[in-house]
């Protein structure tokens, strides 16, 4: 009987000891030493509890404490960060922020998005802060080029926002004209792509797109030989006179000496093509480059040009036209 009894009583330290376990990862006194992040055990107590939605406990501590006392006003997380009452390690300290963070009321995730301009269209899920969404470009055939979508804090750390980062290189107007132009199976309007081209040149442009637009000026001039009217001459002026700012803003590293050479050398025979194509002898310009039919005739062997003086090319006369030919109006240039 007592043998009996005996081992009763051992089997039902067993079974307790295996509760206190289970309420208590790592108790072997009573005490709870390895609470979970965020719960608390007070002294003699088998179980865990959760501390408030104001505090904070790291992994193992055993106490709660109170949250920083941080407002929007304040620098946020620095608030948080300065305020944190006990040492964290650095594997936990995200952690705590962001749970103090919500308590204040903060926004820790950016709301799905749709994102349109030059590079294209793009959906971008919910995400948590700091997590970071990647999409191929939608114009590019390159992979490895990507639209980058990060959710970030903003400066008040209140509020999380989406940071845009584009490797790509073809826009939408790239893409528009590249499809109307070169994969186009019918003919396609000279017009219509004189005015894309015209609208592409007028924005700010990456070598990629200089050589796009150099190309397209090449087509338009095949389309038109001999027949260039003086609508379309002044558009493609007016493109190459854009794609002439666009290369000078660039930088050595975009840039190197012998494409900048080959595009500057194309630019001079288009503008020679323009001036040869044009269906009327009359002078035409743009802010950086003029351009006139040379016509068979004796009295016109030369030309004077007013040239205004605020340095601009758009606007220069044709100074034999009004009788001009001593350049009083303004510097004037002999051709």
């Amino acid at each position: 009987m007592i043998q009996t009894l005996e081992k009763m009583m051992v089997s039902v330290k067993s079974v307790i000891a295996t509760v206190i376990q289970v309420r208590n990862p790592g108790a072997d006194d009573g005490f709870c030493k390895e609470c979970d992040r965020n719960h608390n055990s007070g002294e003699g107590s088998v179980f865990c509890s959760t501390c408030g939605t104001q505090e904070y406990a790291p992994m193992g501590s055993g106490k709660c404490y109170n949250c920083p006392s941080c407002t929007e006003t304040d620098n946020f997380l620095s608030c948080l960060l300065s305020g944190l009452q006990t040492m964290i390690s650095d594997d936990e300290q995200e952690l705590v922020i962001q749970r103090c963070a919500v308590a204040a009321g903060a926004v820790l995730e950016c709301e799905h998005q749709t994102f349109d301009n030059e590079f294209g269209t793009y959906t971008v899920p919910k995400l948590p802060r700091g997590e970071i969404d990647r999409q191929p470009c939608a114009y590019d055939t390159d992979t490895l080029l990507q639209a980058t979508f990060t959710c970030l804090a903003d400066i008040s750390g209140m509020n999380s926002v989406i940071n845009e980062v584009y490797s790509c290189v073809t826009t939408k107007k790239m893409h528009e004209l590249e499809s109307l132009v070169f994969d186009a199976d019918d003919d396609f309007d000279p017009e219509e792509v004189a005015g894309l081209l015209e609208e592409l040149t007028s924005e700010k442009m990456g070598v990629p797109a200089v050589s796009l637009a150099l190309d397209v000026v090449d087509v338009l001039l095949e389309e038109s030989t001999d027949s260039l009217s003086d609508n379309m001459a002044q558009s493609l002026l007016d493109s190459l006179s854009n794609v002439a700012d666009a290369v000078a803003d660039q930088s050595d590293q975009d840039i190197g000496m012998h494409e900048l050479v080959h595009m500057s050398e194309t630019v001079i025979a288009q503008l020679k093509t323009i001036a040869q194509s044009k269906t009327s002898p009359s002078l035409i310009t743009s802010q950086n480059f003029g351009a006139m039919r040379k016509v068979a005739d004796s009295e016109r062997s030369t030309v004077v040009l007013e040239i205004p003086s605020y340095g601009s090319l758009d606007g220069i006369e044709d100074g034999r036209l009004d009788g001009r030919l001593d350049g009083k109006g303004g510097p004037s240039l002999a051709v």
